[in-house]
C-alpha cells in the first residue's frame, strides 16, 4: 500500500509539471472607495464582470446578494510574456522583440461589496507555459514572480468597477 502511494505521489508530481502551476501565497487584495451603497456596488460588479470577461471560459462563478459577493473567472491571454532573459513582464510594457513567448494567465477575481467600498482579491491564479514545461522548483519561483508582476493589473479592475458604477453602468446606445 505504501509503495502504491509513493508511486502515485511521484506520478502526480511528474505530471504536475505540464499542468498549470497554481498561485500560492496570501490572496492579493485591494480595497477601493466607491460613492455608492453595497447593493449598487454588488449589482454593478456583476454587470461589469459580465461585460468585461467575454470569453466562454470567463464567467461569473458565484454570486450571493446576501453577502454582496461576486466571484468571476477571467483570462489575460496576452497579458504576460517571458523575456529572452527568462523574466516575466507585462506584455504592455515589454519592448519590441523583448518577448520570447506569451504566457496565458487565468485568474479568479472575488469582489465583496460594503457601503462606500469594495474589496477585490485574487484567490486563484494559474498560468500555462507555451515554450515547454518548468521544473517543479522553478514553478514555485515563476509563480511568485508572475503573481508579483500581474497582481497590480488584476487588482486595478477594482478601479474600473468603481468608475463603471459611478458612471451608471453600460452607456451603449441602442
Amino acid at each position: 500500500m505504501k509503495l502504491f502511494l509513493a508511486i502515485s505521489v511521484a506520478a502526480a508530481i511528474a505530471s504536475g509539471c505540464a499542468k498549470p502551476a497554481p498561485f500560492t501565497g496570501a490572496d492579493p487584495a485591494r480595497v477601493v472607495k466607491v460613492n455608492a451603497d453595497a447593493s449598487a456596488i454588488y449589482h454593478g460588479s456583476l454587470q461589469w464582470i459580465a461585460e468585461n470577461f467575454q470569453s466562454a471560459k470567463e464567467a461569473i462563478q458565484y454570486q450571493d446578494e446576501g453577502t454582496k459577493t461576486v466571484i468571476g473567472r477571467g483570462q489575460l491571454s496576452k497579458g504576460l510574456c517571458r523575456t529572452l532573459l527568462s523574466k516575466y513582464v507585462p506584455k504592455k510594457t515589454a519592448g519590441i522583440g523583448e518577448c520570447r513567448d506569451d504566457i496565458p494567465l487565468e485568474f479568479v477575481m472575488k469582489v465583496e461589496a460594503k457601503d462606500s467600498r469594495l474589496r477585490v482579491s485574487i484567490p486563484n491564479m494559474t498560468y500555462r507555459t507555451t515554450g515547454g514545461t518548468l521544473s517543479r522548483a522553478k514553478d514555485v519561483q515563476a509563480s511568485r514572480e508572475i503573481v508579483s508582476v500581474m497582481q497590480g493589473d488584476i487588482l486595478s479592475f477594482g478601479d474600473d468597477i468603481a468608475a463603471y458604477i459611478i458612471a451608471g453602468g453600460s452607456k451603449s446606445a441602442w
